[in-house]
């Protein structure tokens, strides 16, 4: 019989959660505009995961995101070892060897996840040996678990591209929490009008993607001058108000272009073009290609 000691799991946990994402939807995700940049693979929670144990000599094929939340786990990447505790983060490269157990007598609580896409890399270099989450008043954990919860819930409710696309662009910002840890941690305190109103104009935004709307309209919105809330806006956004509209009419076409069977000239009315040849035009210059070719691509379901 065994002894505690020498018990491994890699799943089997109480109350564990988590979600792979199917792989016709990866391959999809690895050439749809909105999530090729970065994709989940999989991603979950192993509360007080007694017994613990993974080790891959070869590596992953995708990167991997693990964030100690309590507890202590034991960490080798290419035979450097490393003990992780609360509030440690780190993310492990594809193909690197490595090996992790959770402590014996204080197992570790993890949130983690595997991803992959062509901005993984330079998104992650900066956590590839653990890096620690100092606890203050700014510190905003449970902001970071609220995200990941609500990156875990969408997909779970279904794998259309709308939830892939909305969980992957999260999962970029909750990645970018533990890259860009100060940044992160003084934005809530040091910007009122990034959080309330940025926000409110954006959800504005995407409330209206059929609409055609004006700079006037969405400064009256946001209940300051045009000028101010321009300057405002890129400041917070980096780029132009109507700018970043029109990118979001582009990225919901892409996704009528791929889910549905609408014509051009239905989705162009969609996003409120009244002419289907601008809006070709348009979306050709910020996609990279036409509809017809986009839609011809092999991306539709």
């Amino acid at each position: 019989m065994l002894h505690n000691k020498e018990i491994r799991l890699t799943s089997g946990f109480t109350g564990e959660r988590y979600i792979h994402i199917p792989l016709p939807m990866l391959d999809l995700m690895r050439d749809q505009p909105l999530s090729q940049g970065l994709y989940l693979h999989s991603l979950g929670f192993f509360a007080h995961a007694r017994y613990h144990y993974l080790n891959r000599p070869k590596g992953s094929n995708e990167f991997i995101l693990i964030y100690c939340k309590e507890g202590v786990g034991n960490l080798t990447i290419n035979n450097v070892h490393y003990k992780m505790t609360a509030n440690q983060v780190v993310v492990i490269p594809p193909y690197v060897p490595h090996r992790y157990e959770a402590d014996h007598t204080n197992p570790w609580s993890i949130y983690w996840a595997h991803f992959l896409g062509s901005k993984a890399e330079e998104m992650s270099v900066k956590l590839y040996q653990p890096a620690e989450i100092s606890i203050s008043e700014a510190s905003r954990i449970e902001d970071r678990l609220n995200l990941f919860e609500e990156i875990f819930n969408t997909i779970k409710s279904g794998y259309s591209i709308d939830n892939l696309n909305f969980a992957n662009i999260s999962f970029s910002y909750f990645l970018a929490t533990f890259s860009h840890v100060e940044q992160f941690n003084q934005a809530k305190k040091g910007s009122e009008f990034a959080n309330n109103i940025i926000n409110r104009v954006l959800h504005y935004m995407n409330e209206n993607i059929e609409n055609s709307l004006s700079i006037e309209q969405l400064a009256s919105f946001s209940g300051y001058s045009s000028s101010y809330f321009y300057r405002r806006f890129i400041a917070e956004m980096d780029t132009a108000p109507m700018t970043y509209f029109m990118r979001m009419k582009m990225n919901k076409a892409s996704i009528l272009l791929i889910t549905t069977d609408m014509q051009v000239n239905q989705i162009a009315s969609k996003v409120g073009f009244t002419d289907s040849f601008h809006f070709s035009r348009v979306f050709s210059k910020i996609i990279g290609m036409s509809p017809q070719k986009f839609r011809k691509q092999g991306f539709k379901l």
